[in-house]
């Protein structure tokens, strides 16, 4: 008697092997997303306290103006990314 392995997903129609695949590639994809989450975080705390520290030389007249724009517009980049990885992480 031979008996022979066969996946349970082998058995199933092709349509439903590939919603088997498209979500578990779902879940692949927000399991990704959501490691990267706190190195997102990150950056924008490092962005956050890098304009704190900018301002404060800025108002000492140790650094220019343009730094603390640059400081700024970093921030706001960083805080999309993070707000993006939200929304992308809640759609999946």
């Amino acid at each position: 008697m031979l008996v022979v392995a066969i996946p349970a997903f082998a058995a199933a129609p092709p349509l439903e092997q590939s919603l088997t695949r498209l979500i578990e590639a779902a879940g692949e994809y927000r399991t990704a997303l959501e490691h990267v989450l706190p190195f997102r975080e990150r950056e924008l705390a490092r962005a956050t306290e890098n304009l704190a520290r900018r301002r404060e030389l800025a108002a000492q007249g140790i650094v220019a103006r343009r730094e603390v724009d640059e400081a700024e517009r970093a921030v706001a980049v960083a805080r999309e990314n993070v707000a993006q990885l939200h929304r992308d992480i809640a759609q999946t």
